[in-house]
């Protein structure tokens, strides 16, 4: 046995053999050390990654917040608007039905009406006439009415040619023959805003519209030398405050029509809740009598807002 292997055997390692263990061992060393520079890297990365990841979640999570409080902002207001909707609902439900109460007390005072603008006594072939006569400055002032015509005629002292005068053109003449006295029948009456040409009883404030009514005059049987012009007035009573205007005025020749179907535009209303009445007159042509045609209509409620 050679004294190399001999101590090895007794555990004695020659120098040259030490450094060839050394070098294994530093290669061993640096290829552990390079696996963790690695591995650090690695780790490094994945951490720069996971910063990346919880920046984004987090922003994710900021918008979120921001989205839920805007949802939360915005069910609020939309519960606001239906409140406000409920107590708009209400309010008009109530004033409807303030409206529709006298709505009908004022038809249950229509007959009674009728009979105030239109007594029995000028309706037939006799005519009624209202004289006032006053003093002034020393003097007799007087004016003279005809009710169904709505004419009137001023006159001073008791100017009896005046008065006769008046009462004669306003007599009813010989010439035309009522063989039915009845009202015409107000077929239709209906409100129509021009924007939408559909009939509505609510318009728009500042707004024209039409009225659309037809007058059945077939039950009136009437003989007359002459035209009949029919005069129809109708009239918005503000219930606010009473107050009372016409607001459209239409004449027609009606001795040879059956059916009259008129459209008529209005100008616009203030903002307020109206009744609507139409009245009717009529006079024989050329003489320009007052014909036994005459009419009153309760043409319901008119809303402007």
């Amino acid at each position: 046995m050679n004294t190399s292997n001999k101590n090895r055997k007794n555990g004695k390692i020659p120098e040259n053999d030490l450094s060839i263990n050394t070098g294994k061992e530093d290669l061993i060393n640096d290829e552990d050390q390079n696996d963790v520079t690695d591995g650090n890297e690695r780790k490094n990365v994945l951490m720069e990654k996971i910063d990346t990841i919880m920046t984004k979640k987090n922003q994710l999570e900021e918008k979120l917040d921001g989205v839920t409080v805007e949802n939360t902002k915005l069910a609020g207001l939309l519960e606001d608007e239906r409140m406000k909707q409920k107590e708009i609902e209400k309010k008009w439900k109530n004033k409807l039905k303030i409206l529709e109460d006298e709505n009908r007390e004022l038809k249950n005072n229509q007959k009674k009406l009728e009979k105030e603008l239109y007594p029995d006594d000028i309706l037939g072939p006799s005519s009624s006439f209202k004289i006032n006569i006053y003093p002034r400055q020393g003097h007799l002032q007087g004016k003279i009415e005809h009710p169904l015509t709505r004419d009137k005629k001023a006159f001073s002292g008791m100017d009896d040619q005046t008065i006769l005068q008046f009462i004669s053109n306003h007599l009813p003449q010989s010439e035309v023959e009522v063989k039915t006295s009845t009202m015409p029948q107000l077929v239709d009456f209906k409100t129509v805003p021009v924007e939408t040409n559909i009939k509505s009883r609510i318009i728009k404030q500042g707004r024209p519209f039409q009225i659309k009514m037809k007058l059945d005059l077939s039950a009136i049987k009437i003989k007359t030398k002459g035209a009949i012009l029919c005069t129809i007035d109708i009239y918005a009573k503000l219930l606010s405050d009473g107050d009372k205007m016409k607001i459209a005025s239409v004449q027609k020749d009606i001795s040879t029509i059956k059916i009259l179907d008129l459209a008529i535009t209005v100008d616009a209303l203030s903002e307020g809740a109206y009744k609507l009445e139409t009245f009717i007159t009529s006079t024989t042509l050329p003489q320009k009598k007052p014909a036994p045609i005459t009419g009153f209509y309760d043409n319901g409620m008119l809303y402007v807002n």
